[in-house]
């Protein structure tokens, strides 16, 4: 299910905080926990290759099917080759997670 209006305004304050307070390695993971991929990967361009990376990644492996098209793609584009063909890391790698908050953590720093 889609992440409520609630949520994604309550994760954006979150971020907003963390940028505020000179943590941008906070306000990526906040950002990847409630699925904000737009903010977190705007923020990750920013905090150079491995932390944009870091959130394509999660954002591939939450929306896309695993060895769907749509995940080769973003994950080749991301500058991940080595995962495109990887196996799953857990079961719930296989299926599309709209709306989902977990993810691995964001990088960057401040």
């Amino acid at each position: 299910p889609p992440i409520e209006f609630a949520v994604q305004q309550a994760a954006a304050s979150e971020m907003e905080r963390h940028l505020l307070s000179g943590d941008r390695g906070a306000a990526i993971k906040a950002g990847i926990r409630a699925g904000l991929w737009g903010p977190a990967l705007l923020l990750a361009r920013h905090c150079g290759d491995a932390a944009f990376q870091e959130v394509a990644a999660a954002m591939a492996k939450s929306c896309c099917t695993h060895g769907s098209p749509m995940r080769s793609l973003q994950l080749s584009l991301a500058g991940l080759h080595s995962e495109v063909h990887a196996p799953p890391a857990r079961p719930s790698d296989e299926l599309p997670m709209e709306g989902s908050t977990g993810g691995a953590g964001g990088g960057g720093g401040s």
